[in-house]
């Protein structure tokens, strides 16, 4: 550095250098650290309560309610099915169900939807703008409407979709049985018909006296000619295991307890058209019985689930 004119000399006579400042980099440091320090102090105190709300809010809405298959049905989609029915009611002018009177229908209804969904369209079926556009109608009537609801359109367009296929395929002809049906309410009580059967009383008189459903009744227990499928497994096992005059055991067919006897043997018939709309009302529900006997369903609803759907409910 060269030395100013006039400035002092050393000791040897040369002139004086000022000294130079020092440098500060431990204070530079310290300042940094102390800054990002102050970053992340102001990050984390923003961040605590997002974080709660995320393990509050957010996390549960991925735990699985139930496995399907190989597809998974979240809380998530639970508290939006919960939160659209209520919706779907007061629409309708209906008052909303209690919160525990709701969620295990809910839960088999989103477990019937994948089991639905997935069967179609292992059937080769899809749904197509024409189908998902009817539902969308369909709802619209009934004075629902807006992009929270899709996912019940898109559920009902599945379900038409799988229901209007099973209905093409049930034959018009078809094998039969003539059937005598007396229908009581209890298994005990079927066990009465079936003693004053075998004491020597006619089929027809019984059924005229204690029948609960009208049309056996009415005609003295005749209940026509009956195809497969108008009722529960149970009931196709027991009639179609029949010889002609046998009566069967004791039948529960889910809407009653059957004592039935075979009038005639099977015969190929045209269906009759109460029987076939019977079919057709029924197709469906006979699909989703056996369809729930080959698929793995894991279900995972617990009262933790249960209190974290109600909490939801009540924000």
């Amino acid at each position: 550095m060269t030395a100013r004119l006039g400035s002092p000399l050393d000791q040897r006579g040369r002139p004086r250098v000022p000294a130079q400042e020092p440098h500060r980099p431990r204070r530079r440091s310290t300042l940094l650290l102390m800054g990002v320090g102050g970053l992340l102090l102001a990050a984390a105190i923003v961040a605590v309560p997002y974080y709660g709300y995320y393990q509050e809010r957010v996390v549960p809405t991925h735990e699985p309610l139930a496995v399907v298959g190989e597809r998974t049905v979240t809380m998530g989609d639970f508290v939006r099915r919960l939160q659209v029915n209520r919706a779907i009611m007061k629409a309708r002018g209906s008052q909303p169900e209690e919160f525990a009177s709701a969620p295990m229908q809910l839960v088999f209804d989103l477990i019937d939807d994948v089991v639905i969904q997935e069967g179609a369209r292992e059937l080769g079926l899809e749904v197509g703008s024409e189908e998902w556009t009817r539902a969308k109608v369909n709802l619209t009537r009934e004075g629902i409407s807006g992009e929270e609801y899709k996912d019940i359109a898109l559920a009902r367009a599945w379900r038409d979709k799988l229901r209007d296929h099973l209905v093409a395929q049930i034959p018009e002809r078809q094998e039969q049985l003539h059937l005598g049906v007396i229908v009581v309410s209890s298994r005990p009580e079927a066990e009465k018909v079936q003693e004053r059967l075998r004491s020597g009383e006619s089929f027809g008189a019984v059924a005229a006296d204690v029948s609960t459903d009208r049309e056996s009744r009415e005609r003295q227990g005749d209940s026509g000619w009956v195809p497969r499928g108008l009722k529960n497994e149970a009931w196709d096992e027991a009639i179609f295991a029949l010889r002609p005059g046998q009566t069967s055991e004791p039948v529960d067919a889910l809407d009653g307890f059957y004592v039935v006897r075979l009038l005639d043997p099977p015969q190929v018939r045209e269906l009759s058209p109460e029987r076939h709309k019977r079919l057709r009302d029924t197709a469906l529900q006979r699909w989703m019985e056996q369809r729930k006997k080959v698929i793995q369903t894991e279900l995972f609803w617990n009262s933790d689930r249960y209190a974290w759907a109600n909490a939801q409910m009540k924000q």
